[in-house]
């Protein structure tokens, strides 16, 4: 008796558990993807819910990414608010522009304002 009440309660709380880092995931108010080539990144950041004008954010983004003149050397820069207030950061580097310059750029400009990215690669 106390073994499958022991069960059942494993159980609700593993569903619970599931159930709250899925509606976590739902909410999640910033991404960035990298797609890796041989000898480039293409980055894309989107954050939901971005209140700053679009180019007070992007001056703040442009700017910080520029402290890594030598090695983020951008091409193809997109920077804009779209349809239902969301952030796009879009933008191609050298592949010595890694992620750390690009989360050290976001940080820069607006803190934990949005969340925090991390970019993940793939090809």
């Amino acid at each position: 008796m106390i073994f499958a009440t022991l069960q059942k309660a494993l159980l609700l709380f593993f569903l619970v558990a599931i159930a709250f880092r899925a509606s976590a995931e739902a909410k999640k108010e910033v991404s960035c993807d990298r797609r890796n080539t041989l000898v480039a990144y293409k980055y894309k950041i989107r954050a939901r819910d971005v209140d700053e004008s679009r180019g007070d954010l992007c001056g703040k983004l442009w700017e910080n990414l520029y402290r890594f003149a030598g090695s983020c050397i951008v091409s193809a820069p997109k920077c804009e608010k779209t349809e239902g207030n969301v952030f796009v950061w879009d933008f191609w580097t050298p592949i010595g522009c890694n992620s750390g310059m690009v989360h050290s750029a976001w940080w820069e400009s607006v803190g934990v304002k949005y969340g925090d990215i991390k970019c993940n690669g793939y090809w």
